[in-house]
């Protein structure tokens, strides 16, 4: 955890998928707490990039002192005040007359669709969620009620949901990992991934994300059984025999995996 004068950092490139790529010309970005970071650059860079772009902002904290960027989204407002929506909701509710469309309390699916109906968003328009996992939920939920679709909802996401129910048939096995020249025996404690397991034998094998929505640790299946655990949306652009192995684990025990 501490860097001197002339030690080496390894960088990746930017990855990911939660940017504007193309749309209808309407976004809504939805947040709570410092989930803004990723919301605020893509709505910057919507407003001063894309002119034909309208952009709703539904953000909550706790109450408007611990609002994060406060200033500069008002700026924003002011600056773009045709095409940028700002609804401030906060879970210690206080009215502040200066916080036009201020919400009480946490955004629920019920609460959703009716910011949903207000916004009246066009139906083609994309969502980008960053947050907790309830705010995720209940916000996907609500915007699939309305009729829009996963190509439509992007999130951040920062951790995997794994439901106990998919390690039922999931057992400690023994597997074999190449990774570049080498090969090793690697034991897979049930409830870890391949990764984890690699991680914890000491085998730096690459990584980034570990939520499965990049590629760093793709590997590609040679023998055996495995399934991936946790994912949030289908990864069509793997091949049948490629998996990421930050959410994989072995089904059988003659699980051959190799790592490029």
């Amino acid at each position: 955890d501490t860097v001197k004068i002339g030690d080496s950092i390894e960088v990746l490139q930017p990855m990911g998928d939660f940017i504007y790529e193309s749309g209808t010309g309407e976004v809504l970005l939805w947040g709570v707490g410092s989930g803004i970071t990723p919301l605020l650059s893509i709505a910057k860079e919507l407003l001063n990039v894309h002119e034909d772009v309208k952009v709703n902002l539904i953000y909550g904290n706790r109450n408007h002192e611990t609002t994060i960027f406060f200033e500069k989204i008002q700026q924003l407002e002011k600056f773009y005040p045709d095409r940028f929506l700002v609804k401030h909701f906060h879970t210690k509710f206080k009215i502040n007359p200066n916080i036009p469309g201020l919400i009480e309390g946490r955004i629920n699916q019920e609460q959703a669709i009716k910011i949903i109906d207000e916004v009246n968003p066009h139906q083609l328009a994309n969502h980008f969620i960053c947050g907790p996992a309830g705010l995720k939920t209940s916000v996907k939920s609500a915007l699939k009620l309305k009729g829009f679709t996963d190509q439509q909802i992007f999130a951040e996401d920062f951790e995997l949901v794994k439901d106990p129910k998919d390690f039922e048939d999931i057992n400690t096995q023994s597997i074999k990992l190449k990774f570049g020249p080498s090969q090793f025996d690697l034991e897979v404690i049930k409830g870890k991934s391949i990764l984890e397991s690699a991680l914890d034998a000491g085998i730096e094998l690459p990584y980034s994300c570990q939520t499965g929505n990049c590629s760093t640790c793709k590997g590609k299946l040679l023998s055996g059984e495995a399934k991936m655990i946790g994912l949030t949306k289908d990864r069509e652009d793997l091949l049948v025999d490629e998996y990421l192995v930050c959410c994989t684990h072995p089904l059988s025990d003659n699980v051959y995996i190799e790592i490029a």
